[in-house]
């Protein structure tokens, strides 16, 4: 179990995923939490190898003092879990707030943002949706009220294989009617699909967690099971 999640938080933090990416840009802790989530396991892993070699060579001490060091990781793993859990409402409505302002403010030719830009640009892409609540989202953005007749490619509703997925794409008619009602796009908004990712997410990890926790629980009761010399070894020992 150790291994697994300092593998798996070793992974999320170098992992380049779209993702991810727009996880850490709209919730400050998230690094945070994912930098406990791999000492949690690395010391989840050492506690396994110091409870191990304590049954195997019957040494009483090095089991109470493992009981107590369990405890703590056990408050350690608890917290991280249920503050995600907990504060889901609060990162769903940051998230909604960043995206919005990330459209508003979404220009191709600045290299500042370019970045969360590409990340946004390749959720729509994934998920087949445009904006936040929709296309309409992008009538904010004053670099494509500037630029008549050109909308993201991201949004776009043709296929990929016939126009780029990420920049600019040009219409064939330029209309001066409005910004966005003659695009090409998907009318469907990413906040819902994103919404339900974020959910899914947080309910693994949650999850997850208290599994894990179930599992330290379970070493902690056969650890004083041990130390009560009732198991074979001990018995046979005497």
């Amino acid at each position: 179990m150790g291994a697994a999640m300092f593998s798996l938080g070793l992974w999320v933090l170098i992992t380049k995923s779209a993702y991810v990416t727009a996880l850490q840009s709209v919730f400050d802790s998230f690094r945070i939490l994912l930098y406990i989530f791999i000492v949690v396991g690395a010391v989840a892993m050492f506690l396994g190898l110091w409870g191990i070699l304590g049954f195997y060579f019957g040494i009483k001490f090095i089991l109470m003092a493992y009981i107590p060091f369990l405890i703590v990781l056990i408050l350690f793993h608890f917290f991280p879990g249920l503050f995600v859990y907990l504060k889901q409402q609060m990162i769903d409505d940051n998230l909604g707030k960043n995206v919005l302002s990330l459209i508003q403010n979404y220009n191709p030719m600045d290299q500042a943002n370019q970045h969360k830009e590409i990340t946004w640009d390749y959720v729509q892409v994934k998920m087949s949706c445009c904006g936040w609540s929709g296309p309409e989202n992008w009538k904010n953005n004053t670099f494509f009220q500037d630029k008549m007749g050109t909308y993201p490619c991201s949004c776009s509703d043709h296929p990929t294989s016939f126009q780029p997925a990420l920049g600019i794409c040009r219409l064939n008619t330029v209309s001066h009617k409005s910004v966005v009602n003659d695009w090409p796009v998907k009318k469907q908004g990413c906040g819902t699909p994103v919404r339900k990712w974020f959910k899914t997410v947080t309910d693994t990890v949650f999850l997850v967690s208290f599994l894990v926790i179930a599992f330290e629980i379970l070493g902690i009761g056969l650890s004083f099971y041990i130390c009560a010399g009732r198991n074979v070894y001990a018995v046979g020992h005497r």
